[in-house]
């Protein structure tokens, strides 16, 4: 038998796996386009112009990704009537997840600097998205 708790933890998980999930599809999004551009343009790829441009991007695209996952997850929370910062902060874990994950390359091949950015991006992205997220039920009388 299930009781309240359980409920509430399949709902967190569930909030957790859509910020994941969102942060994710972002990230293949990307990757197509990037696979694209070294198939069309392979001496523009493997420029140093295009590693910097790329670089650039991936700090934006986790911003954005970090805001947009943790967005979603927070308000599929609410909207099981889970509300405040600290179930902001859970949702937050989805597209945090994904973004370190993703970076795990750059610390495998020896840049642990490079990884740092871009994780930093998704903490903050994740952080204004959960601000925003937690504003917005407030204003809305929740």
């Amino acid at each position: 038998m299930a009781g309240p708790g359980r409920s509430a933890g399949r709902a967190v998980a569930g909030a957790v796996l859509r910020g994941a999930l969102v942060s994710l599809a972002g990230m293949l999004g990307a990757l197509v386009l990037v696979l694209l551009a070294a198939v069309v343009l392979p001496d523009v790829a493997l420029s140093t112009g295009f590693f910097w441009v790329s670089a650039g991007a991936a700090v934006v695209l986790q911003f954005v990704l970090g805001f947009a996952g943790t967005g979603a997850a927070v308000r599929y929370l609410a909207g099981r009537g889970m509300r405040g910062p600290s179930f902001a902060a859970v949702a937050a874990t989805g597209p945090l997840l994904v973004a370190v994950l993703v970076q795990l390359g750059a610390l495998a091949e020896g840049e642990p600097l490079a990884a740092w950015p871009p994780l930093l991006a998704a903490a903050a992205g994740a952080a204004a998205g959960a601000r925003r997220a937690v504003r917005a039920g407030a204003a809305a009388g929740a």
